[in-house]
């Protein structure tokens, strides 16, 4: 069987969540299956498409178009073609993988991962742009067009089941896992000795300013100098986030670090003193289970898909109320018997999530 798998977002300099999701599924994959052949599709200029990863194995192949993007997405938009398929001649796919959320046009039967619906849940939370973006995408109509729709967690394919109308026996939860590449020391930054880590692109759905409203309460109540780090590129609407550090009175105590690559990330974790993650809405959460793999404990919001996540190893606060997560912070860092056992509860749940896991899952999927 030929499959084709659309790896079109990888050429991002800068790849979120779902770019590291990619690369560890696809890397698990073809670990995994050596029987049936993968056609790797990607658009780009030449500049952008040397970023793709490398993937060496016998049944994988690539075809590359030097296309831009926009191009490409303007043409599918337009005139609803070319098909992508018409696009990887001499090769006859069988089917198709979509990773993430793209411009589609196949004739063929397809799988696409769904990994939250928050353009549809909190609209308020994304620029003009990728409203439009979205609506140009028309994801209802490519998910109902799906084969199969995989999900990271139950609370995604309920939303599925909500706002599309999706058939849940369509829909197949894959959890994503934690680990891989992770390891490496983070280089030209000095951590302060005790700190509190939150990781995440500086956007609102992250509730960035309720953790830097909830640190200086806590820093009030408690005398405590411990310090804040907060990691991640510059989002949309970052600008309040960045002034609210500026303006803050223990400015000199919170530590701005922009993008942190796959590789950097253990030491960060490693080191804090907790994780600090009341975002309002998540597909699955995987900082959280990074953190709770590297056995650092864990402070997260009590929405969407995060208690299904956590299951009992982390903290559960209202994102909607500062003072919950300042309860939470005197709780667990007053405390080092409950720091011991969320360390070792977390490390017990993330044990239960690995990449193999999740390309069986995927692969399954793709058989039928």
């Amino acid at each position: 069987m030929k499959i084709g798998i659309d790896i079109r977002h990888l050429t991002d300099p800068r790849p979120a969540g779902v770019g590291g999701y990619t690369k560890q599924l696809l890397a698990a994959l073809f670990r995994l299956d050596q029987e049936n052949e993968y056609i790797l599709f990607a658009t780009g200029t030449p500049w952008s498409l040397r970023r793709l990863p490398k993937f060496d194995f016998p049944n994988v192949k690539k075809v590359l178009l030097t296309v831009p993007n926009k191009v490409m997405n303007g043409t599918i938009l337009i005139t609803g073609g070319p098909t992508l398929e018409s696009l990887v001649p001499g090769h006859l796919l069988d089917r198709w993988f979509f990773p993430n959320l793209n411009f589609i046009s196949t004739k063929l039967p397809y799988v696409i991962t769904a990994h939250d619906l928050s353009y549809e849940i909190f609209p308020e939370f994304f620029s003009a742009k990728m409203r439009l973006w979205h609506k140009a995408v028309q994801p209802k109509r490519i998910f109902q067009n799906a084969s199969v729709i995989l999900a990271p967690s139950t609370s995604t394919k309920r939303d599925l089941e909500l706002f599309y109308g999706i058939d849940a026996d369509k829909i197949h939860v894959a959890p994503l896992a934690a680990g891989g590449s992770v390891g490496a020391e983070v280089p030209a930054y000095r951590l302060p000795p005790r700190y509190l880590l939150t990781l995440g692109t500086l956007e609102p759905r992250k509730n960035h300013l309720s953790i830097i409203e909830a640190y200086e309460a806590y820093r009030d109540q408690s005398h405590d100098p411990i310090a804040l780090v907060i990691a991640g590129s510059l989002g949309w609407k970052s600008t309040p986030i960045v002034r609210a550090i500026n303006r803050s009175k223990y400015t000199k105590d919170i530590q701005l670090i922009d993008y942190i690559s796959e590789e950097q990330k253990l030491r960060l974790y490693r080191d804090a003193q907790a994780f600090l993650f009341p975002s309002f809405y998540e597909g699955f959460g995987l900082p959280v289970l990074e953190a709770m793999q590297a056995g650092c404990p864990v402070i997260t919001a009590n929405t969407s898909s995060l208690p299904e996540l956590t299951a009992g190893a982390a903290i559960l606060v209202d994102p909607f109320n500062v003072n919950d997560v300042v309860v939470a912070m005197k709780l667990l860092l007053s405390s080092d018997r409950l720091r011991s056992d969320l360390i070792k509860k977390g490390l017990g749940r993330a044990a239960l999530f690995s990449w193999e896991g999740t390309a069986r899952a995927t692969l399954r999927v793709l058989k039928k």
